[in-house]
């Protein structure tokens, strides 16, 4: 009975552990014809990861904001601006467009994860 109790409890901590948000993380971008000066695009705190290129001006990214909540930003490079594409309940993780199509699919991670 011991045992099952301590090992419940270890369940418990380190799902708690994997359930915590990442860590603070930047997306940079490097002109690789020019001087090779990295760019910080998102330069705020919280996590910004997971870029996706859709063409040479558009990228979509994870973020997670104040709200601990990830979800879909595009960011546009001729105008050097962001924009919160999804708003849900769920977290929305590793943006890319869906091939022939104007649409990006996601991986959602549900609730109850």
């Amino acid at each position: 009975m011991r045992s099952s109790i301590l090992l419940c409890t270890l369940f418990l901590l380190s799902a708690n552990l994997f359930a915590q948000t990442p860590p603070a993380s930047d997306i940079f971008l490097v002109n690789l014809d020019s001087s090779g000066t990295p760019v910080n695009l998102t330069n705020r705190p919280g996590y910004d990861n997971q870029p996706f290129f859709v063409d040479d001006n558009i990228l979509l990214y994870t973020s997670i904001r104040e709200d601990n909540q990830a979800d879909i930003y595009r960011f546009d490079l001729q105008t050097d601006s962001g924009t919160r594409l999804t708003a849900t309940s769920e977290s929305e993780y590793s943006p890319m467009t869906m091939p022939g199509s104007e649409f990006f699919s996601v991986v959602r991670v549900e609730a109850d994860s």
